[in-house]
């Protein structure tokens, strides 16, 4: 059960982008005739990084919503068994630690760079 929930997390994390980057909608077009330049390195080395920070946090997000999801599910099927719901409760417990460690690490460094800009 947990391959398939497993699989399924995947495949929607991978095909999600897809159906949003699908079409420019002329974009593309758009900047060529204003002259604007177009791509990755059009721009700055910090709005590169910040992209790349917004994509793993939003992927760490879809694993917290995933984790906390398949412990609620291992913990309604666990029928009243004491082990079931104890490893249920672990990896509740383990999701929400995790996040709140990454939130805070978020949180300190955008402060730390807030305060030094």
């Amino acid at each position: 059960m947990f391959k398939l929930f497993l699989a399924f997390c995947l495949l929607i994390l991978f095909l999600t982008p897809a159906f949003a980057l699908a079409d420019d909608y002329g974009l593309e077009k758009t900047a060529e005739e204003a002259g604007l330049k177009q791509g990755l390195m059009a721009q700055p080395i910090e709005a590169i990084i910040g992209s790349i920070i917004k994509v793993v946090l939003s992927v760490i997000g879809i694993l917290f919503f995933g984790l906390m999801l398949y412990g609620g599910f291992r913990w309604m099927t666990a029928r009243g068994e004491t082990k079931l719901v104890e490893q249920a409760k672990d990896i509740i417990q383990a999701a929400t630690i995790g996040l709140v460690i990454v939130s805070a690490a978020y949180a300190i460094t955008h402060f730390v760079i807030k305060s030094l800009t």
